[in-house]
C-alpha cells in the first residue's frame, strides 16, 4: 500500500508553499518506506489524504468532501487512459493562519495531530471489507514518533 498527501492552498507565496510541501513530501516518503511492504488488506492500495488550507474569507468555497473509495475507474485525458483502482481519499481542513505564521515545529505538531485524528475517525465504506485501519493508524503514528513529531 502507498500513501499520498496532497496540499491544496489558496494564496501562499511560492516560497511558503514550497516549504510546506517539502515538509509533507518528507512525511509521505517516511510513511511509505514503512508501510509500502505492509499488508492492511486487499481493499486499499492507495490512501490519499488531502489537506485544504485556504484563507478564512473563501473557506466556504472549499468544502471538505466526504471520504471516497474508488474500486475501479478509468480516466481519459486525450488519448491517454489512466486506471485508478482500490483508492481511498479523505480530506481535512488545515488552519490557514497557523500555516502562515507559525514555526515549523508547531506546524508539524498541528498537522500530525490532525492527520492521525482524521484517520482514526474515518468510517470505511462498505466496499472496503478487509482494511486493517487500526494497524494502519498505529504504523503511521509510529513513523511520526520516529520523526519526533509526536510523543
Amino acid at each position: 500500500m502507498k500513501i499520498a498527501i496532497n496540499f491544496f492552498e489558496s494564496s501562499f507565496s511560492r516560497e511558503i508553499y514550497s516549504e510546506k510541501r517539502m515538509i509533507l513530501s518528507k512525511w509521505e516518503e517516511s510513511i511509505n518506506r514503512t508501510i509500502e511492504h505492509m499488508n492492511y488488506g486487499e481493499s486499499i492500495q492507495l490512501f490519499i489524504i488531502g489537506l485544504i488550507c485556504v484563507k478564512p474569507t473563501i473557506e466556504h468555497l472549499f468544502k471538505v468532501r466526504r471520504p471516497k473509495y474508488i474500486e475501479k475507474k478509468t480516466l481519459v485525458f486525450g488519448n491517454v487512459h489512466h486506471q485508478i483502482e482500490k483508492t481511498f481519499e479523505c480530506e481535512l481542513r488545515v488552519d490557514y493562519e497557523l500555516m502562515l505564521t507559525s514555526e515549523e515545529a508547531d506546524i508539524k505538531t498541528h498537522l500530525t495531530t490532525s492527520i492521525i485524528e482524521t484517520i482514526k475517525g474515518l468510517k470505511m465504506p462498505k466496499k472496503v471489507t478487509d482494511f486493517d485501519k487500526d494497524r494502519f493508524v498505529a504504523d503511521v503514528e509510529s513513523v511520526f514518533r520516529v520523526e519526533h513529531l509526536i510523543e
